[in-house]
């Protein structure tokens, strides 16, 4: 009798443990990870104080999460919010993703579409941002204490090809002018170790952009490594073979 009670004991130990993890698993699954306390980061100080731009004061909408950012788009959708995932990157990296993002406030902000960067720990009045996680579930915090980048949104370049083919508008020059960007960006003197013309560009009106502004480094020899040519091009051979990169 005693050896059934100890089974049903470690049983019930088993079934309750798996069940908490079911649901951890579950509630991970469901949020992609996010939490508030994995975008809470430790800043540099400044005294330097920079009125946030109103635009913030509006409720922003889970949008995804990369290797670096968790994004949030904007009530009006006409920016993204990005905070560093501050649970997932390890210190040095983070580091070099602020160097990445100084770099992007100091010479490339029309570039970037970069309305307003949070780099350091300021004696500012209370940042109050509204978040809507992927559950629909809002969290209020004070950003004061943590990095975020805000930058216009971006259409992607394929939906911007597409658009402008539809209105037959001049999509050529939007190609080219993605393709001088990323040249531009060597001639300053900046590499950039993942300019995907799929997933880390885009255009704000007919202006093209980099959406990721987490890989920049200044160097002596730069390089532009320039990813998603071929897909694009297939891409444009199926949908529209008169144009090119």
């Amino acid at each position: 009798m005693d050896k059934i009670n100890i089974f049903r004991k470690w049983y019930i130990l088993f079934v309750f443990c798996a069940a908490v993890y079911g649901i951890e698993r579950f509630c991970h699954k469901q949020t992609e990870g996010f939490r508030l306390s994995h975008i809470f980061i430790h800043l540099p100080e400044s005294d330097t104080l920079i009125e946030p731009p109103k635009v913030l004061y509006q409720p922003f909408h889970y949008m995804g999460k990369g290797g670096q950012f968790y994004v949030f788009l904007s009530e009006d959708k006409q920016y993204v919010l990005k905070f560093f995932k501050g649970n997932h990157i390890k210190s040095l990296k983070l580091n070099n993703l602020i160097d990445s993002c100084f770099i992007a406030e100091d010479v490339l902000t029309k570039e970037c579409g970069l309305v307003y960067s949070h780099l350091y720990n300021t004696p500012s009045n209370a940042i109050p941002i509204t978040l809507f996680d992927k559950l629909h579930i809002a969290h209020k915090i004070d950003a004061r204490s943590t990095g975020f980048i805000l930058q216009r949104y971006a259409l992607p370049v394929q939906a911007h090809i597409t658009k402008l083919m539809e209105q037959q508008e001049d999509a050529q020059a939007s190609l080219n002018s993605l393709i001088a960007m990323i040249q531009e960006c060597k001639d300053k003197g900046i590499s950039h170790s993942d300019a995907n013309v799929l997933t880390n560009c885009g255009f704000i009106d007919n202006q093209p952009v980099f959406t990721d502004i987490g890989n920049f480094s200044y160097s002596q020899n730069p390089q532009v490594k320039i990813k998603g040519i071929a897909s694009l091009s297939l891409w444009l051979d199926t949908y529209y073979p008169n144009l090119n990169l």
